[in-house]
């Protein structure tokens, strides 16, 4: 299922391995300071996803949406090592549509349903704002009425991809690479 985190005038596209961690603290420290009071007072250590559990979010966007694309090549390396699934098998999983059995769920899932695995085309509606990640996670951060982000659930860790797992994203993720050119050129447009 797709989700966005609300704020007072958008939408803010959970889009995981694009800074959503990071996101979902800094609404909650911005227009939720309840929550992060409550995060604050339970947790003696932080836990990204705990602010990605408690953040206020919905379904099916009210406001107009704000999203971070990334180029999907990267999303794509980042998804395999924050999930730990092998190359080959998440390859197999989503050219044959078929269920993986994440360690952390009770039953298998989809893997294109997954949001690490997920088109972010998918995220956009008709009125969205599109930022390119890590670019402008400053820029977009101040559009949506954040003062601060922090950097948070980065991997230093980097997969090899093969030329053959790099064929196949190009491929299966085309409309990603389509979005991400569009949001680049007209990053770039500007100066």
């Amino acid at each position: 299922m797709i989700y966005y985190y609300k704020t007072p005038n958008y939408c803010v596209a959970i889009n995981p391995k694009v800074g959503c961690t990071s996101f979902a603290k800094a609404i909650i420290n911005t227009f939720y300071p309840d929550i992060d009071k409550e995060i604050n007072d339970t947790s003696t250590v932080f836990h990204g996803p705990k602010y990605i559990l408690l953040c206020p979010k919905i379904q099916i966007p009210n406001k107009p949406v704000v999203c971070l694309v990334r180029d999907p090549i990267e999303r794509f390396a980042s998804a395999i090592n924050e999930t730990g699934i092998n190359i080959d098998e998440a390859v197999k999983c989503l050219l044959n549509d078929e269920y993986y059995h994440f360690p952390i769920y009770s039953k298998p899932k989809r893997l294109r349903e997954d949001g690490h695995f997920r088109e972010q085309f998918k995220l956009i509606t008709n009125e969205a704002h599109l930022f390119k990640f890590p670019e402008q996670i400053e820029t977009m951060a101040n559009f949506i009425g954040i003062s601060k982000i922090d950097n948070l659930n980065k991997s230093n860790k980097k997969v090899k991809l093969k030329q053959e797992h790099i064929n196949f994203i190009l491929d299966y993720y085309y409309k990603d690479f389509e979005l991400y050119k569009k949001v680049s050129k007209h990053l770039y447009d500007k100066y």
